[in-house]
Formats: structure tokens, sequence, C-alpha cells
């Protein structure tokens, strides 16, 4: 797969930094959308950062941990693609109970 421009990867960092700082939802929501688009524009999907992620009170960890929950539940979330050394076994059993394939 070719590596994407530097342009792209400027616009994509721009895009989830934007959805990460929005302080309404329905804008986080926007630059997430305009994100997925851009890099499903390169058969790209976002990686998983979500985990990282620190947050200044416990209700916005807690509601940080809802949307990602959310989102891997509705196939959002690209799981394989958050490991550097991929876990085949650990994989496969994933996929196995969500029901997704390779």
């Amino acid at each position: 797969m070719p590596e994407l421009s530097d342009d792209v990867v400027a616009e994509a960092r721009r895009l989830a930094r934007l959805a990460r700082d929005a302080s309404e939802d329905a804008a986080a929501d926007a630059y997430r959308d305009r994100l997925d688009e851009l890099l499903a524009e390169h058969d790209r999907v976002a990686r998983v950062r979500d985990a990282d992620a620190r947050f200044d009170s416990r209700s916005a960890a807690v509601a940080g941990a809802v949307d990602l929950a959310e989102r891997f539940a509705e196939g959002d979330v690209d799981y394989r693609a958050a490991y550097q050394v991929p876990r085949e076994a650990y994989l496969d059993g994933l996929d196995d109970l969500t029901g997704r394939e390779a």
C-alpha cells in the first residue's frame, strides 16, 4: 500500500486534533466524519488512540470510554490495525466474538 502524502497526513492529524478538542459533540462528529472520508479515499482507517487519551475530569473520561466502546461495537474501530506486531490467534478470537472477518 503506498504511503500517504505529507498533505494528507497533515490534514488527517488536523481533523483528529479538531475532533478531540471540539467543545460540542456535533462538531466532533463532523470532524471525525471528514477524517473517515479522507482516509477512505486512500483505503485507510483511523488508528485508535483513544485508549491513550487523557481527560480533565472523571465524567469526561467516562464519556470518552463510552464513546470508544460504542464505536467498537458499531464496527468503527479497526482493532487489527492497532497492533504493531499482530497476535493472530488473539485477533482471530476477537474476530469470532465480534462477528467480523479478518
